[in-house]
């Protein structure tokens, strides 16, 4: 029998936050009031990030997040007479298909990805992401470290570049690791992805967590240069398979080709 699907908070909250933004360019800075009178638009895709969040401290409220959402379109819609101001389908997950995993996971990043922010802001968020929707049910991974090690600016032209610890959601991390040591220091130096279904097995592994029994490390190759890696880490031997070398590998891209055209 075919698993059940379920809604799942994490990705619900990025589209929400990519519907409100999509909503907002129609306002074009000003609002018709009850009154008739032309105001400043005063909600802002930052603000609207905070007006959701404020409604997302606790990720089993996001039905009421949604609805609050909701009431915001049909305001913006009175207002600019555009009818189709609604929130997208609510998002539903199997924990067993892989492929339809990463599209979703792929829409989102490409929805939470804001160009005018830091590229740090944005892997924060990232790697939020990715942590609480492997975690969470339906799919509930065992997935103890999600986030981004940035090859460090200075070391660019040296003989020895290293990589700073970067956003992050786990436990503390080593905080420098060389190119060419470790998992990720391999997938830099080599500028491949490197998948390990057992960490005990790799030559020269970086134990940050004890607890970890695989890893997945992917490249973040900018304009022909490597700023950092995606680095995952299971609780779980065999933790991660091709499907998920080549979802995390889309991810990336977004990534590379969202900031490789905004330099």
């Amino acid at each position: 029998m075919a698993e059940p699907q379920s809604q799942h908070p994490v990705l619900l909250e990025a589209s929400i936050i990519s519907a409100m933004r999509r909503r907002i360019d129609y306002l074009k800075d000003v609002v018709t009031c009850e009154n008739g009178v032309l105001a400043e638009c005063l909600l802002s895709p930052v603000q609207a990030d905070a007006v959701l969040k404020a409604h997302m401290a606790n990720l089993h409220e996001y039905n009421r997040a949604r609805d609050n959402a909701q009431k915001l379109f049909g305001l913006i819609s009175a207002h600019t007479g555009d009818p189709i101001a609604s929130l997208p389908a609510q998002s539903t997950l199997s924990a067993n298909d892989k492929q339809a995993f990463y599209a979703t996971i792929v829409e989102q990043t490409r929805a939470l990805i804001d160009i005018t922010l830091p590229i740090t802001s944005n892997l924060a968020n990232i790697s939020s992401l990715l942590y609480f929707a492997l975690n969470d049910p339906p799919v509930s991974r065992k997935i103890n470290w999600c986030g981004f090690y940035l090859t460090s600016p200075d070391s660019v032209n040296t003989e020895h570049p290293i990589m700073v610890l970067g956003p992050f959601q786990g436990r503390l991390a080593c905080t420098v690791i060389p190119f060419g040591k470790g998992v990720c220091g391999t997938a830099a130096q080599e500028r491949r992805s490197v998948l390990v279904r057992d960490v005990h097995s790799f030559p020269g592994h970086i134990a940050c967590d004890s607890a970890s029994e695989s890893e997945l490390v992917v490249p973040i190759i900018v304009n022909g240069s490597v700023i950092g890696v995606l680095d995952i880490d299971c609780l779980e031997k065999d933790g991660f398979n091709d499907e998920d070398t080549k979802g995390l590998e889309s991810v990336v891209s977004e990534i590379t080709n969202t900031f490789g055209k905004s330099k």
